[in-house]
């Protein structure tokens, strides 16, 4: 079974703005942002991998990060 990384709490990944090169904060799944009951809702993703949404921690700059999965 492959799951999420970072939707389970088992690594985190950083990454860097490409503006200001400040830290990048996972926000979470970018289905948790498409309406109010986003939450909780099923995670819509493919078997290889999970969409997040990262902001800037300094300019605000918000990019979608895909996250590959890994076995469990």
């Amino acid at each position: 079974m492959k799951v999420c990384p970072l939707c389970n709490k088992l690594d985190s990944i950083d990454y860097y703005c490409i503006i200001c090169h400040g830290v990048m904060v996972d926000k979470g799944r970018v289905e948790e942002y498409i309406d109010p009951y986003g939450p909780q809702l099923p995670i819509m993703d493919n078997e290889d991998g999970c969409l997040h949404l990262y902001e800037c921690s300094i300019c605000n700059k918000l990019e979608r990060k895909r996250i590959d999965k890994v076995n469990m």
